[in-house]
């Protein structure tokens, strides 16, 4: 089972879902990602896999592999 409240950064975000680093920033600024963090503004992302989730399958996004992302 995929632990829904563990963050992963945008680097991962980008993999899991095929979509380019600087996408997955653009995403978390405009809270497409509602409640993915950052500890300070420049600082890195910290993003729920249960946004990441959520996300995908409102979109019809393929993630049957998600656990190779993850520890």
């Amino acid at each position: 089972m995929i632990p829904r409240d563990q963050n992963v950064g945008s680097d991962i975000a980008s993999q899991i879902i095929g979509v380019k680093q600087a996408t997955i920033t653009k995403k978390c600024r405009k809270h497409v990602f509602p409640n993915a963090t950052q500890d300070e503004q420049g600082h890195p992302w910290h993003i729920p896999l249960g946004d990441i989730i959520d996300y995908c399958e409102q979109r019809g996004i393929d993630i049957s592999d998600i656990e190779h992302y993850i520890n």
